[in-house]
């Protein structure tokens, strides 16, 4: 997407910005790129355009979706993710406990869906560990993990949400081609660059904790230098 490349080579221009400087030149591009790619003409030209783009096809790629909800408004958005992934994909719904009634409530006529409740603690991470760690996501090749971004206290959270569930899962055409870079076996994680995170300052306090979540997956390489997230790891494909 040529939008997107702009927005990297642009980052790659203001290396030597300070970080503050950085974090500034990030929200402005992720407004300008996500207002203009939001809007229906360019969302038209942008789905035209993935018809009739060729793709390797994604044969015997078992998919799965995780979403954490914990604002139940959003509900319909994450629906309308999962019914652009592959027939028969299983949706799992987690949530705080106080939110997972109402949930179950809206979600209990439709098969392949599980709501699973939480204590709200972790955000989305430790639920989708949770869940992970339960094997109900054992035997996928690609999972779309997703959550009701929101984030009130930014006043760029709902336009994030809205450009993130767009790119990874607009419609059919977007997810097939999306999972055909699965029939690569070195590929494990597939999202919007711009999101990829790779300096050290976007640890924060989480690093040690990864580590050892890494320690205990003992087919993973050890952590090295800066390591890399995707926006938190919030919205991606993962394998």
């Amino acid at each position: 997407m040529r939008g997107a490349q702009l927005c990297e080579g642009l980052l790659l221009r203001l290396r030597v910005v300070s970080q503050p400087g950085r974090h500034v030149v990030y929200k402005v591009t992720e407004i300008l790129f996500g207002s203009v790619f939001l809007s229906p003409p360019v969302q038209a030209l942008w789905r035209a355009g993935l018809q009739r783009r060729p793709v390797t096809q994604a044969v015997g790629i078992r998919t799965a979706m995780i979403a954490h909800v914990y604002y139940p408004d959003l509900l319909d958005e994450v629906l309308a993710c999962w019914q652009a992934l592959p027939q028969g994909s299983p949706l799992h719904v987690t949530a705080p406990h106080d939110r997972a009634g109402e949930l179950r409530a809206r979600l209990g006529a439709i098969a392949g869906v599980t709501v699973h409740a939480f204590d709200n603690r972790g955000r989305d991470i430790a639920p989708f560990l949770a869940v992970l760690g339960s094997g109900a996501l054992d035997g996928y090749d690609a999972v779309l993990k997703l959550h009701t971004k929101k984030s009130p206290h930014l006043w760029t959270g709902d336009l994030r949400r809205r450009l993130l569930f767009a790119l990874l899962a607009d419609n059919a055409a977007q997810v097939h081609r999306i999972l055909s870079v699965f029939a690569h076996p070195r590929v494990g994680m597939a999202g919007w660059r711009w999101m990829l995170r790779t300096r050290p300052s976007y640890w924060n306090a989480n690093k040690a904790t990864v580590r050892k979540l890494m320690e205990r997956a003992t087919s993973l390489p050890p952590l090295k230098g800066g390591g890399g997230s995707s926006d938190g790891c919030c919205h991606t494909y993962l394998n």
